[in-house]
Order: C-alpha cells, then sequence, then structure tokens
C-alpha cells in the first residue's frame, strides 16, 4: 500500500484482485469501530424446481481468482446457462464457451499501443463479441484517463478491433458512479463532469457523437463513514441519474446501458488500522450483503426495461484480499476456484434471482366473439413440470 498512516492517517488505498487495482489516494481513515446490531443469515439452499427454468441471460459476473479453464466452466455452470462475464486478465482465455464472454480493454495508465497483438487476439475469439473499453477512466488508480485522451484512444482501439472483426460492437466509457465519489476521502472526478469533456473531445476531434454500442457504468456507494457498504439506493440513483442525461442527448438516447460492475467494498460493521493495512471491526454484515443482492436484483428486474439497462456484472466470482486490507471484505458467488467448489450464499442468491420458470406457450388457442367488446380464449395448456 502507497502512502503512510502516520501523523494525519492520510493514505492511498488500492483494490487489486486478478489485475484490477483500485486507488483512493487521500483516504482519511478514523479509527472508530461502527458496530451494528448482529444478524443471522438466512438458510438458502439449492433446492430442485418445479419446472424447468432458465437462465437470465442478463445476469453477469465478473471472474477473479485466475481459475483454470476447467474450474471456470465448472463455476459458471453452477451459476446457470450460458452466463456472461469477464475478467481483468487473460487466464481464462481456453474456456468452453467464449460466446458469452465480454472483453476489456484498457485505456489511459493501461492503455498499450500494441494494436496487432489486440487484432491477433480479437481474430481468435468468436465474431460478434462486445469488447468493452475503458475501466473506471475518471479514477485515479485505474485507467485515470483525461477525456480527451479517452476520445482518442477510444478511436483507435475501436478502429482496431472492427478491423480485425466488423461485428464487433463497443461498450464504453465504463466510469465509475454518476454524481457520487467517495465519502471521507479525496474523492474523485464525478461521471456527470467527466462525460460531457469526453463527448465535446470525440465531436471536436471526429465530427461526429461518440458511437458507442452500449454505455457502461460501474455503481459503488463508497461510504466509510457509513458501514456497512451496501446502499444499494444510491446505486440505483447513478443508473437513473445517467439514463436521464443519455435521453436529453438525440445521438445516445436509444443506446442501452450495461451495469458492468458492480458490488460491495467493505461489508463489515467497522474497521481499523493496524500495520498499515484496513482491518475489520465488528462483524461481516452477511444479511445486509444479501439485502443489497435482494433489492438490487429486484429493482433492476422490475425497472431495466423502463431504464433500458440490458446487462450487469457482479463483482466477484471468489473475491481475495486487496492490498490495502487484511481480508477480502466484499461479495463472493463461490467459495473456491476449483472445479468443485460450491456457490455461497451470495452466489445461490443472485442465481435465484436469475432463473425464470421455462413454460411452454399454450396451443389450440381459439377466439370466439361474445359480444362487440368481448371475447372468449380458450386453449390447451401442454407446458409439463
Amino acid at each position: 500500500m502507497k502512502g503512510s498512516l502516520k501523523g494525519s492517517l492520510k493514505s492511498s488505498f488500492f483494490k487489486k484482485t486478478g489485475g484490477r487495482a483500485w486507488r483512493y489516494t487521500g483516504l482519511i481513515l478514523v479509527l472508530a469501530s461502527m458496530l451494528l446490531p448482529q444478524v443471522s443469515s438466512p438458510a438458502i439452499s439449492a433446492t430442485s424446481q418445479a419446472v424447468s427454468q432458465m437462465s437470465d441471460k442478463r445476469f453477469g459476473l465478473i471472474v477473479t481468482g485466475s481459475p483454470s479453464p476447467a474450474a471456470l466452466n465448472a463455476n459458471l455452470a453452477l451459476l446457470g446457462n450460458q452466463r456472461t462475464w469477464y475478467s481483468y486478465d487473460h487466464t481464462a482465455d481456453q474456456a468452453q464457451d467464449n460466446r458469452q464472454r465480454v472483453h476489456l480493454v484498457r485505456t489511459g495508465a493501461g492503455y498499450s499501443s500494441d494494436m496487432a497483438t489486440l487484432q491477433s487476439y480479437v481474430q481468435s475469439m468468436p465474431a460478434g463479441n462486445y469488447w468493452m473499453i475503458g475501466n473506471e477512466p475518471n479514477v485515479d488508480g485505474q485507467d485515470d484517463t483525461a477525456p480527451a485522451q479517452y476520445a482518442t484512444q477510444y478511436e483507435t482501439i475501436k478502429n482496431a478491433i472492427r478491423q480485425a472483426d466488423p461485428s464487433a460492437r463497443m461498450v464504453g466509457p465504463n466510469i465509475l458512479n454518476w454524481d457520487q465519489t467517495c465519502e471521507r476521502c479525496s474523492g474523485f472526478p464525478e461521471g456527470q463532469d467527466w462525460v460531457p469533456q469526453m463527448l465535446a473531445a470525440y465531436q471536436s476531434q471526429y465530427g461526429h457523437p461518440v458511437d458507442f454500442d452500449a454505455w457502461g457504468i460501474h455503481t459503488y456507494g463508497i461510504t466509510w463513514n457509513n458501514l456497512p457498504m451496501t446502499h444499494y439506493q444510491t446505486d440505483i440513483d447513478q443508473l437513473v441519474k445517467l439514463r436521464t442525461y443519455l435521453n436529453g442527448l438525440p445521438a445516445q438516447a436509444g443506446k442501452p446501458i450495461w451495469l458492468t460492475e458492480f458490488g460491495v467494498i467493505w461489508g463489515y460493521a467497522g474497521y481499523a488500522i493496524q500495520n498499515g493495512q484496513v482491518v475489520p471491526q465488528g462483524q461481516f454484515e452477511r444479511q445486509a450483503i444479501l439485502d443489497y443482492i435482494g433489492g438490487y436484483m429486484d429493482w433492476l428486474l422490475a425497472n431495466s426495461g423502463a431504464q433500458h439497462i440490458d446487462r450487469w456484472y457482479l463483482y466477484t466470482s471468489y473475491g481475495l484480499p486487496e492490498p490495502y486490507a487484511s481480508v477480502y471484505a466484499g461479495i463472493s458467488l463461490l467459495d473456491g476456484v476449483n472445479t468443485n467448489s460450491q456457490l455461497t450464499d451470495f452466489g445461490q442468491l443472485y442465481r435465484a434471482k436469475s432463473l425464470t420458470p421455462a413454460v411452454n406457450a399454450p396451443t389450440g388457442l381459439t377466439v370466439s366473439a361474445l359480444s362487440e367488446s368481448q371475447a372468449h380464449l380458450a386453449w390447451t395448456n401442454t407446458a409439463t413440470n
């Protein structure tokens, strides 16, 4: 961890798992335990379904922990068929089905000018995939990309990818939040300031509006003064405000939103600093996290159509301790990265929310007129359990 906790207790914070680094500069840590009432986790067990079910393909996950291809395939199968996913590295490139995979190309601090290597990689993947361009470009310690720089790099990356695969689709810019930054830290540029600057720079450079196929955003409530960080209504607000903004731009109003990352950074009731690391104080608020997953997913299922939100990706499959922390303090959907790993209670809930009954369409439909304003529908229901 960079920085020092001496004196004013100012520190740089990192979040890094599977190639993902997250730094919050100047975070002020107050050594106060915020103990909340103890809650117990409800028993959530996998049970046989009364009817056949199919997985909602909008439910995605971020793969961390560097599982082997065999383990990844087994883990994805536990979470439901045809699960959409992505990772921060290429350790899982040999997964059996890359058709459901979304790929990430970094900008700014993570940018590479080697377009030939990128094109070779694109050609090794199925055609028509989605490519996320940029990872939190408004955040120091992530891509940390100036708006005009992002516009230039996006265009370069997009052109290289589409030369290799003309059917490829782009998701950008994957900012962190819209008008929320970080409480009890120095924060980072708000998305609502960064995005208009990027749009203006792109228009100036290329003479037309930016041409994302989908708009990506990450939502995290970063509230070190209000733990645990499970306030999903704040995350929802970020999505609604981005949708409102896009609806006001003729070139962007019809574009879908992808929630390309969401989750819980700190799930404990409090924290302390010991030997330069953040350590938990109080209990791990498992029930609060279950409520976060359930509440957020229920809202998305009810409102994704009206808000034109097409996909969402939960962080993470299997969490490892961040460099700044003594423990991993967020959501793990699985209890490991092996072929025999099982779903945690978080994973069971996420999977349950993604499953919908598969019911056969009725056959033998007949219509008989009763009056000018009434009709009688009769059919034979051939659906079987």
